[in-house]
């Protein structure tokens, strides 16, 4: 059976498919780590992703986490169902094939983890004492690409993955005002550390696992299952605590929430799009530097956060991570 099929048997390539094939149809590794369009589409995704968090503040005053992410998951439906309008051919109906279920539904079971586990970090520690683990993530994607997805980069571009690793930790023990080892020390006695190096895990085999996926379906039928799948688990999770009715909530925050859906759905558009172009470590390594380095810019824009010599060393340090990364490959 071809990697990439709809109902009536033509390409799923029609349909904004970017996975390469062999001759014989069926996925094929990629043969480069890094591509000009797959580091335009990084940058656009990590740039989607910052504009995302910006917006989640609006929306942290007047929602709980659990309804926020919710409404944020079903919210990107209808631009997903848009989109796969508009990709299919006339007259076909894009059904995944057998082979996508596997890796498309480990996809929606990581986020929905990395979802809960984030929660329960959240009330477990400040988010300020746990979010540096989340610069882990790049590791744990390098570390899972090699025996998931064969995908190994430079000598060079591991360095740069580790710089960039570097510059978020050192960013975020600048921001807690007790250095790298008072950060370390920190790290080890929050109880929330644990399950947000969870989250750091999940989303890291999340992405590894949305790769393996899109080589049999096209990105917007993978983008609409994974915000289906995740929509309906914690919407039931939602009804099993008791907080359907904080939804309603959202009425106060109509505008940062749509806002907070277009950027959700830009992000994940793109980012399954540049999977195709880009090793899934660098990936996650582009979007580390940039988020972080927009959170600096966009805290002094919008929220009149200071920033400190120590914050700009660790965003150089980022840079040079993620300069060494993209020449590296």
């Amino acid at each position: 059976m071809s990697g990439h099929e709809v109902r009536d048997g033509s390409a799923a390539r029609e349909c904004g498919y970017v996975g390469a094939t062999g001759p014989d149809g069926e996925p094929t590794a990629m043969s480069e780590g890094l591509t000009i369009v797959g580091l335009a589409l990084a940058l656009l995704s990590a740039l989607a992703w910052s504009g995302l968090d910006a917006a989640r503040k609006s929306l942290a005053g007047h929602l709980q986490p659990l309804p926020a992410v919710v409404l944020l998951t079903w919210g990107q439906v209808p631009l997903f169902v848009a989109w796969l309008v508009a990709s299919v051919p006339e007259g076909a109906v894009a059904v995944p094939p057998a082979a996508y279920w596997l890796p498309g539904l480990a996809s929606v079971a990581g986020n929905v983890v990395a979802n809960l586990l984030f929660m329960v970090a959240l009330r477990l520690s400040p988010l300020s004492a746990t979010v540096p683990l989340l610069a882990f993530v790049p590791v744990f994607a390098t570390l899972v690409a090699l025996p998931l997805l064969g995908e190994l980069p430079t000598p060079s571009a591991l360095v740069g993955i580790a710089l960039v690793v570097g510059g978020a930790l050192a960013l975020n023990a600048n921001r807690s005002t007790r250095g790298l080892s008072g950060l370390v020390r920190g790290l080890l006695a929050e109880k929330g550390s644990l399950p947000m190096l969870g989250v750091s895990l999940c989303w890291g085999l999340s992405v590894a696992f949305d790769k393996l996926a899109i080589a049999y379906a096209p990105p917007p039928v993978h983008a609409l299952a994974l915000n289906l799948g995740v929509g309906v688990v914690l919407l039931a999770w939602l009804v099993r605590r008791g907080q359907l009715a904080a939804l309603g909530e959202v009425r106060f925050v109509v505008g940062p929430w749509l806002l907070a859906v277009v950027f959700a759905g830009l992000a994940l558009a793109a980012q399954l799009v540049a999977l195709g172009e880009l090793y899934i470590g660098i990936l996650e390594a582009i979007k580390r530097f940039v988020g972080l380095a927009m959170a600096v810019v966009l805290g002094r824009m919008l929220f009149a956060e200071s920033i400190s010599a120590s914050k700009l060393a660790g965003v150089a340090l980022m840079a040079i991570g993620a300069a060494v990364v993209v020449l590296g490959q």
